[in-house]
């Protein structure tokens, strides 16, 4: 530091400095958690965007909670060296659209609940709704980092605790510095759960055919218009983030176009489905008349768990939208 004035100023040399330390750290961190090609390239990211790590470290350091783990802390400094949600983000974008997801979270919520948020097996309970048949499902948000976005919405069988199906993503800003929330998976139960098929189709009916997958974008609606976002981006199959893998090439398990369709014609220019808030649906008159019943059953649950969601972020935020 020197002083000039009566002011006392950061030298920029010492700033890079620190940066540099806490990339060392942080790099002997990755390597004993991940092994040496992680650690090797992140260490090489590092040293490419000094500017950009340098902000980062800082970041981090002030807007994570104190109790948050190590481990979770780790895998989000690694993010922005790694790919991310899309396959053309660079480190700087990486970067940018987590700054924005965690400073707004930081803005809206009280560090116990964003504590909860970030502990992947706590979550936070946003809703429950009931089916017909006295099934109970509820819908939580888990965060866990991991390519594919840092905060997860679910819906789970209560009785089981098995997830139906989830969605991760992250709130950020489009190219127009709009406020968007991405998705970067979705799927189901996945197939290490046995009879995941069953208890789909079980909770489906048991919904008056409200299908999981179709209820857990509902409730990232919810989520995502309380932040304030005006839409939702979904990639295309040949834009999954989860495809893209050197070393696993580019293998599909579900092709998801057909039901970010439900909501979006097509892909624009860029790819990506773009699913305008509040997310469209079919007029009762365009339904048919002998499906009226279980259509007007689908979305007085949609109706009832969205209101249930924004009620439970007023209270979690204790009232800073």
């Amino acid at each position: 530091m020197y002083r000039n004035n009566g002011i006392w100023h950061v030298r920029e040399n010492s700033i890079y400095s620190a940066a540099m330390n806490k990339s060392l750290f942080y790099t002997r961190r990755i390597y004993s958690l991940y092994g040496f090609r992680k650690a090797s390239y992140f260490w090489l990211q590092t040293q490419l965007h000094r500017k950009l790590f340098a902000r980062w470290f800082d970041f981090i350091d002030a807007v994570l909670p104190p109790d948050v783990t190590d481990l979770y802390k780790i895998r989000l400094i690694m993010r922005p060296a790694f790919r991310f949600m899309r396959p053309e983000f660079d480190a700087a974008t990486r970067a940018k659209v987590l700054i924005h997801h965690y400073a707004a979270f930081k803005q809206r919520f009280p560090e116990a609940v964003r504590l909860n948020m970030m502990e992947g097996d706590k979550g936070c309970r946003l809703a429950e709704i009931a089916g017909k048949g006295g099934g109970k499902y509820a819908f939580e948000t888990r965060g866990e980092v991991t390519k594919e976005g840092v905060i997860r919405v679910i819906i789970i069988d209560v009785d089981s605790g098995f997830a139906l199906a989830l969605l991760a993503g992250i709130f950020a800003e489009d190219g127009a510095g709009r406020p968007v929330f991405y998705i970067g998976m979705l799927r189901g139960p996945g197939q290490a759960v046995i009879n995941a098929k069953e208890m789909v189709t079980a909770a489906t009916k048991d919904l008056s055919g409200l299908r999981p997958k179709q209820a857990v974008l509902h409730a990232t609606a919810a989520l995502a218009e309380w932040l304030g976002a005006g839409e939702i981006i979904a990639p295309s199959s040949e834009n999954e983030i989860a495809m893209k893998n050197l070393f696993k090439g580019h293998k599909v398990l579900a092709n998801h176009d057909p039901f970010w369709q439900e909501f979006a014609p097509e892909p624009s220019a860029d790819g990506l489905y773009h699913l305008q808030l509040p997310l469209p649906r079919r007029t009762e008159a365009e339904v048919q008349q002998k499906r009226r019943k279980d259509w007007r059953m689908r979305y007085t649950h949609i109706d009832n768990f969205s209101a249930g969601i924004k009620n439970a972020l007023d209270v979690l935020s204790g009232g800073q939208k």
